[in-house]
């Protein structure tokens, strides 16, 4: 992976970290909406919503953080390519990597 792969990958982990948030706003406002006109247990379920989203949210920014740090000790990762190999009847692969 080259800096440009690194690079976009923590571009798209942020635009999605945007993203769930966003709509994490709209979620958590429906809350307060209901909760503010005294349904609160319908406020406490649409909340609930968040769940996913706040853990969707922590997955990408641990994506990026790691990517991030990927690229500032490595300027390149290693790359593994497949060699396949016909021996007999059986099929093998051998990993190759370019250290």
């Amino acid at each position: 992976m080259d800096a440009i792969s690194l690079d976009t990958t923590v571009k798209t982990s942020l635009a999605l970290v945007r993203a769930k948030l966003e709509k994490a706003i709209r979620i958590a406002t429906a809350a307060e909406i209901c909760s503010g006109s005294g349904r609160t247990r319908k406020a406490i379920e649409v909340a609930r919503g968040l769940e996913e989203i706040i853990s969707d949210v922590n997955t990408f920014l641990n994506t990026a953080s790691i990517v991030s740090r990927l690229g500032k000790t490595r300027p390149t990762i290693p790359l593994i390519t497949i060699h396949p190999q016909e021996s007999g009847k059986a099929s093998r692969c051998l990993i190759a990597a370019a250290i």
